[in-house]
């Protein structure tokens, strides 16, 4: 009665503890779209942060323009870092909370498969050795009547025989009647049994289909984990059931399952108790002759009826026929369980060889894709655009060394960025003046032009070669000429001048007089009135 009540207050427990989890992880996710929503923001509102800083006259740090003819703006509230850290604070508390609801759940579920267990019915073996002891005691009457037809006992130790008999007779009736009790118990029993198989079959034509649908299931992600969760309660339920016929086992004085199976009464050994029955009754009829003789003739004439006695004698043999055959019914739906929990087995083994399969594949994905365990945060395309970005460094150097006097040359950079960011494809400058390697943003105006020039000269020059030799015959460099020094112009001129020299066609777009003088052709673009732009004359100089 205890145990039944326990059910009942856990189930009730773990239908609020169901709740709570639920509710958890509402929370847990409107914590994670408010978290991803400010770091959104945060990210587009860079270009509004950079503006805000622009002094006019000043250089861009991006750029290097002193122009600010349109900088960026923005409706939304601009997202601070402290906004970032306080969702990211919220989020992991939700997540701690859906962690501690998660846990309390299964305590509670564990709890109540192990209440379940303590308040089942009594085991098909306890049973079948009630029953045995009932034959015992049959055996026992049976006997004392055979002695005492064997040794010729007075009339009087008879009719005390008789009555010993007829006790023992009634303490049978009475363990019949126990013994259909508890036959009741075992189809309340087994009817408790179909309707669990009944809902564990569900929809379907049969639990073996259901496994069938479980097993494809498996093949997605998604479905692992609910397998996974089936998993866990089905393991409990076994080493419950395990520990439970373990404890069976001890308390009834067994070893093992071979040992019970070992004190089972076969159909044999029914058949000679069923001799034994036989006998008395001829040593009974051997009793009657021997009254009937002269020397006997004082003793009354009437026999004791003994007929009831017989006739419930034959109904507790034909009921404890009934009995055993229950037990073989019952013996089949054992077996029958026996083979379901075999074929879950199967299933969990399955279901924790995927699981170790989707860990292995999530850990690769993960390095793929530059999260951890990825150290260098570089995503496999990342990766291979590297060690293009290197073939087109060292392009680029050569053209650099010789428009900066040797003085800078470009390194490629893998090192982590700030704030988790991706990895891979970062570029630093190396001064020859300080021997050290600095930021490519440090560069000045005309510095930074130089080096655009020089990598967009290797970028042409590694596509050539792997196109296998096709050249690229034509290239247009468009402004930034204007922020060049006198000699660092013309030493750009003399690297396109050498480039045009090699056969290919140069385009500059640029509003500098002095790089006009030294362009041989030239395009003059006007501006009508009416706001667009048209070819204005050709000049080529001689």
């Amino acid at each position: 009665v205890d145990a039944a009540g326990q059910v009942r207050r856990l189930d009730a427990e773990l239908e609020v503890a169901h709740r709570a989890d639920a509710a958890a992880a509402g929370e847990n996710a409107a914590a994670a779209v408010r978290y991803q929503t400010l770091v959104d923001r945060r990210l587009a509102g860079h270009a509004v942060e950079l503006a805000s800083h622009l002094v006019a006259g000043e250089p861009c740090e991006v750029c290097g323009s002193t122009a600010h003819p349109a900088p960026a703006t923005g409706d939304d509230e601009p997202v601070t870092e402290a906004d970032i850290v306080a969702a990211r604070a919220r989020l992991k508390q939700a997540q701690t909370r859906l962690d501690q609801t998660h846990s309390a759940a299964g305590t509670v579920a564990t709890n109540l498969a192990r209440a379940r267990a303590r308040a089942g019915e009594r085991t098909i073996d306890e049973i079948v050795a009630e029953m045995a002891a009932s034959d015992v005691a049959l055996a026992a009457a049976v006997n004392a009547g055979v002695r005492a037809a064997a040794l010729g006992l007075d009339k009087s130790r008879l009719r005390a025989e008789l009555d010993e008999a007829g006790r023992a007779l009634a303490d049978l009736c009475s363990a019949r009647d126990e013994a259909a009790a508890q036959l009741a118990e075992r189809r309340s029993a087994r009817q408790a049994i179909d309707d669990r198989v009944s809902a564990l079959r569900g929809d379907f034509a049969s639990v073996g289909y259901r496994v069938d649908r479980l097993r494809a299931e498996l093949v997605s992600a998604r479905a692992l984990d609910e397998a996974l969760d089936h998993s866990r309660e089905r393991r409990s339920l076994r080493n419950a059931a395990g520990a439970s016929v373990q404890a069976q086992l001890d308390r009834e004085g067994f070893v093992d399952e071979q040992d019970v199976a070992a004190a089972h009464r076969d159909d044999a050994d029914v058949r000679q108790l069923e001799e034994l029955i036989r006998g008395h009754d001829d040593s009974r009829a051997a009793a009657r002759s021997l009254l009937a003789e002269p020397a006997l003739t004082g003793l009354p004439a009437g026999l004791t009826d003994v007929g009831p006695a017989r006739e419930t004698l034959v109904r507790a043999a034909a009921e404890r026929d009934a009995a055993l055959a229950e037990r073989g019914s019952l013996g089949e739906r054992v077996a029958v369980m026996t083979g379901l929990v075999t074929d879950a087995r199967v299933h969990f083994d399955a279901g924790a060889e995927l699981l170790s399969t989707q860990t292995q594949v999530r850990e690769l994905a993960a390095a793929v894709h530059g999260d951890e365990p990825n150290t260098k945060r570089m995503r496999l395309e990342t990766y291979v655009l590297a060690a293009q970005l290197e073939q087109i460094i060292a392009a680029a150097n050569n053209r650099l060394r010789t428009m900066t006097g040797g003085r800078y040359t470009l390194e490629h950079d893998d090192s982590v960025q700030f704030r988790g960011g991706q990895s891979g494809l970062g570029l630093m400058i190396r001064d020859a003046h300080t021997g050290r390697a600095r930021p490519t943003q440090s560069l000045s105006g005309g510095e930074t032009f130089l080096a655009s020039l020089a990598l967009a000269l290797g970028l042409a020059e590694i596509v050539s070669n792997q196109a296998g030799g096709i050249a690229l015959d034509t290239l247009f460099v468009d402004e930034g000429f204007g922020s060049l020094d006198g000699a660092t112009l013309e030493t750009a001129m003399s690297t396109l001048d050498g480039l045009r020299a090699g056969g290919r066609t140069i385009g500059l777009i640029s509003h500098v007089d002095s790089m006009k003088e030294q362009i041989p052709a030239k395009l003059v673009i006007t501006v009508t009135d009416q706001g667009f732009s048209e070819i204005g004359e050709v000049l080529v100089s001689v």
